[in-house]
């Protein structure tokens, strides 16, 4: 049974979250008439918020803020919406209309495998979750699989054709020489011949593969088969450090090429799971939207905006900082929602099993921006956060416990970073009202929580604790968790040559740097991207064994 899946799109996910708590007969009702929504929505075209929710609920809102959103993020979320209202209705097995699929009855219908049926759900098809006895499935009424098929026309192409008895000895004897001369992999020696023999690519590798196994040690390749999950991992942390792939290729049983391919699925695999919400605009989806949006000072001078984990330093930039104009907040939040809007549509384009290094790089490169917008939005709160939290607590911050001041500190922290996720710069307020009301909820959360200490044993604690040091900067989101780099590495910027600290900064937006793709720095350069990524992680590496040495 395939998890549930993040609902990509925001106007459906805002949706989901509001329907979860309806009544069942009505969540029933509105999932038959979002299910409708797969033959009705067109890829190509753009479709306002309220149309969706009158679709949907069979309610037409009055009043609304002039939100849209493109056909094919709508198909792209579509079925992870309805099996969110599924799972919020427990739709049972009579709930069904005569007819319904399980997926291993629609893969015979179209003569397709599993894998196939999961893209087509990012494509349009709607499954609906159901409460079987013992487990839930996925089942998919007549109506839904007609509709996709009406769009998509799944199943093995037409133009197919079986290979002959001399064909295939033909492609093993290429293979066997491609190989023995070229050091070519299977996928390598399968697109070669792919259009000398008139068939797929895919055709030619199961077939090698086929043969491969029949032989055993005499095999053509003598290939494992894909990287695991804790490849993947092993190879993500180990080039995320610096490593060389041929290095981790040998403790593997791999070799480079196989390492980079598993760190590639596993970065893959974390975007995968991440939650792109917030709002949008028709904005967004003009051709220029990017140099309109990105390119206004305020926007790229927010790269610097870092705040630091450490509690006296964190009540120190709190005390002098200033809030932003209501230009530059809404410059900043208008990009920062567009680059989650565009790292979103780049998240539905890529593919489960053949991502590209340059689609994955685009996507982190605009969460680094993201976050580097965020914090520039959430210092320009840091004023309100500690004028809250003196008015609650009727004291300095500064004369909690280290424990309790740490404590505090991060609750209001999260809460102003939630809410600049949630402020809309379209709708005309300011980020002020959402970000006060916010911290006065988590302060007061907090302080039912953890009651505050007499000053005596304030004074006393303090004695007995040894100081505690906490370097770094604090991170506004989740993901800087593994598309930072390792937090000695800005440290030890200045200690690096000139080239390498340029390219880290470029890379990682870093020292106030706007954050570029190895598509981008290539072109500066003159150099390929794949260059640049050697390039960079030999940079991390010399970075991480200074910071280790401590040599300058």
């Amino acid at each position: 049974m395939p998890r549930l899946s993040a609902i990509q799109d925001p106007i459906l996910a805002e949706l989901a979250g509001q329907l979860r708590f309806t009544p069942r007969a009505s969540l029933l009702r509105q999932i038959e008439r979002a299910e409708e929504l797969g033959a009705l929505v067109d890829a190509g075209q753009q479709y306002p918020r309220e149309w969706l929710i009158y679709r949907v609920t069979g309610f037409r809102p009055t009043k609304s803020a002039a939100v849209s959103t493109s056909g094919k993020s709508l198909l792209g979320s579509l079925s992870a919406f309805v099996e969110s209202l599924c799972e919020a209705a427990a739709v049972r097995p009579e709930d069904l209309p005569p007819g319904s699929m399980d997926v291993d009855a629609l893969c015979r219908r179209w003569s397709v495998s599993r894998k196939t049926i999961d893209r087509a759900r990012r494509q349009g098809l709607v499954a609906r979750r159901v409460e079987a006895p013992g487990a839930r499935q996925l089942m998919f009424t007549v109506r839904s699989a007609e509709a996709y098929a009406a769009r998509a026309a799944p199943g093995p192409s037409p133009q197919g054709k079986r290979l002959s008895e001399e064909a295939r000895g033909r492609i093993v004897r290429r293979a066997r020489r491609y190989q023995r001369r070229f050091g070519w992999s299977i996928n390598q020696c399968a697109v070669r011949m792919a259009g000398r023999f008139g068939c797929s690519s895919e055709a030619i590798r199961q077939m090698l593969k086929r043969h491969d196994a029949a032989l055993g040690a005499q095999a053509v390749f003598g290939e494992r088969g894909p990287p695991n999950e804790r490849e993947q991992e092993v190879a993500f942390r180990a080039l995320r450090r610096g490593l060389r792939a041929s290095e981790v290729g040998r403790r593997l049983g791999r070799d480079g090429r196989s390492v980079r391919r598993a760190a590639l699925l596993r970065r893959a695999w974390l975007l995968r799971h991440l939650t792109l919400g917030g709002p949008g605009s028709e904005v967004f989806d003009r051709p220029d939207a990017s140099a309109v949006l990105l390119d206004r000072p305020a926007v790229r001078g927010a790269g610097g905006a870092s705040i630091p984990r450490a509690a006296g330093a964190f009540l120190e930039l709190a005390a002098q900082a200033a809030a932003n104009e209501r230009h530059v907040e809404r410059d900043l939040a208008v990009a920062l929602h567009f680059l989650r809007w565009r790292a979103r549509g780049g998240l539905t384009a890529l593919e489960d099993s053949a991502p590209t290094a340059e689609q994955v790089d685009a996507i982190e490169t605009d969460l680094r921006r993201v976050s580097r917008l965020k914090s520039a939005l959430v210092r320009g709160e840091l004023g309100l956060l500690l004028g809250t939290a003196r008015r609650r607590l009727g004291i300095e911050p500064s004369q909690l416990p280290e424990r309790q001041l740490r404590g505090l500190l991060d609750a209001l922290f999260e809460a102003v970073c939630a809410s600049v996720d949630r402020f809309d710069p379209f709708a005309g307020g300011r980020l002020a009202a959402p970000s006060g009301l916010a911290l006065d909820r988590a302060a007061l959360a907090w302080m039912r929580a953890n009651p505050l200490e007499r000053p005596a044993d304030t004074r006393a604690r303090r004695a007995q604790a040894p100081p505690r040091t906490d370097g770094g900067e604090r991170w506004t989101d989740a993901w800087q968790r593994w598309l930072e780099p390792d937090v000695r590495v800005p440290g030890v910027l200045s200690r690096l040559s000139e080239e390498d600290a340029r390219l880290l900064r470029e890379r990682f937006g870093l020292g106030g740097v706007w954050a570029s793709t190895t598509v981008e720095v290539a072109a500066r350069q003159g150099m390929t991207p794949a260059r640049v990524t050697r390039w960079e992680r030999r940079a991390v590496a010399c970075a991480l064994a200074m910071a280790r040495s401590g040599v300058g």
